[in-house]
């Protein structure tokens, strides 16, 4: 069971929504080839988010590869009164990849980036020249998180970067490839990374907000700051973390900005348009089987050339997550049927909330991914006491599992799992959780 919750955190890693700032000035707009009344779905999106107990969301939905709503909801800071508006950023943390994902795909297209040739040709990386396998790494292996690189060097040994497998043989999931490719290309064109990323990926389509670092930028490049108006992340207890201004580029993790960016992004990639068709195939083309989720008959799981995949018998769908202190973003989209939706959070509860909205919006066919743990999912009576620990005494929450309980509407491994939680932030309520367990099991 808690290999099924780390699946689904790996496809997908507190309070009362208030004011709601939309980029849509229809009464309705269409998903799913339906038309969806807006005034109902934002209610659903703020009684979703405060039974989820996720402070603010930033969503955008996609359908005929087209953005036909975005929208804002919540407040900027847990247990805080002010709220989000149109303008407001959230960390889009891995989802920063998307766009030197594109930038890539761009170069190969017009043949300044091969693929197929190793990486130290372009640039040799320091903390790698002392493994010989580290000239194998090719740009194609680090979009499909092959080359073997861990992701980042602090996780392991802190002084050592490390190849945790042979490149091309395993899938990795590697923020420091990603650094690395974006050098590489920076040696291509002989500019920094947030200058051809704001030229290629962010201004020809008019990406408004959105920032790849709080710090200074190169001359002409100054108003591509982030100074104000963010989202404070929030961890999974309702706690605030502090506000990571990062005042470099971090081409992996470090962009700063709203759903609908990435979901424009995503339409502009996939429109035929600006990528040609048979690159847009390679890109979606399976690299390698995903190892954290098994393939069955009815999906196959695999790493393109810069998203997950989830490939079924009807329909093929990318995905891809982002998971920075406080924050939690997600991309689902249909490369078939051409819709989608793009969600930001503050909050690392965020993912708690993928099945409720895409209900809500492309009714895409993920029930794969949460097939084994459900009950993670919003609405659930699971979600709903992680949401009632926040906000109830300890007498009042033990009353509330005990009735629980004794209505069984919540089975004993759930339980289990939630009293670990629970212990994360206070290891004796936890233990009283699980005493209570045995008292009414007995």
């Amino acid at each position: 069971m808690k290999q099924s919750l780390m699946t689904a955190a790996m496809l997908c890693g507190i309070f009362i929504a208030g004011n709601v700032s939309a980029q849509n000035n229809g009464d309705t707009f269409v998903s799913n080839a339906k038309q969806v009344d807006v005034s109902t779905f934002d209610a659903s999106v703020e009684k979703m988010i405060a039974g989820a107990s996720i402070p603010a969301i930033s969503i955008a939905v996609i359908e005929n590869n087209e953005v036909v709503y975005s929208n804002s909801y919540g407040v900027l800071e847990a247990g805080k009164s002010k709220e989000v508006n149109g303008k407001t950023i959230f960390e889009g943390a891995s989802l920063t990849k998307v766009f030197l994902t594109y930038v890539a795909h761009k170069l190969a297209e017009s043949g300044q980036l091969d693929l197929d040739k190793a990486m130290y040709q372009y640039l040799k990386h320091p903390d790698l020249n002392y493994d010989e396998r580290y000239k194998l790494i090719t740009p194609r292996m680090v979009l499909s998180h092959t080359s073997g690189i861990e992701n980042w060097k602090e996780f392991n040994q802190e002084d050592t970067l490390e190849i945790l497998a042979d490149p091309g043989t395993e899938f990795i999931y590697s923020g420091e490839g990603y650094q690395y490719l974006a050098e590489v290309i920076e040696t291509i064109l002989g500019k920094p990374y947030d200058e051809y990323i704001y030229e290629i990926a962010i201004d020809p389509f008019d990406l408004e907000r959105t920032y790849m670092s709080y710090g200074k930028v190169p001359f002409g490049f100054g108003k591509k700051k982030a100074r104000r108006n963010y989202a404070i992340g929030t961890d999974d207890y309702g706690n605030s973390y502090e506000k990571w201004k990062n005042k470099e580029t971090v081409p992996a993790s470090g962009v700063h900005c709203r759903a609908q960016s990435i979901a424009t992004l995503l339409t502009e990639m996939f429109n035929g348009e600006n990528l040609s068709n048979e690159t847009i195939n390679e890109m979606l083309t399976a690299q390698m089987e995903l190892p954290f989720i098994e393939t069955t008959d009815d999906m196959a799981f695999s790493c393109g050339l810069g998203f997950l995949q989830l490939q079924g018998k009807q329909d093929s769908i990318i995905a891809f997550s982002g998971i920075n202190p406080g924050y939690r973003s997600e991309i689902f989209y249909s490369t078939k049927e051409k819709r989608g939706f793009v969600f930001l959070t503050n909050s690392d509860r965020g993912a708690v909330i993928i099945s409720e909205l895409n209900r809500l919006t492309a009714q895409l066919d993920l029930s794969a991914i949460f097939s084994d743990s459900p009950f993670i999912q919003y609405p659930s009576e699971f979600v709903a006491l992680q949401n009632d620990y926040l906000t109830l005494d300890e007498d009042a929450y033990l009353h509330r599992v005990k009735e629980c309980l004794e209505k069984n509407s919540i089975d004993q491994q759930q339980l289990e799992i939630l009293a670990d939680w629970v212990s994360v932030q206070d290891e004796e309520f936890g233990t009283k959780i699980y005493k209570l367990m045995d008292t009414v099991k007995n």
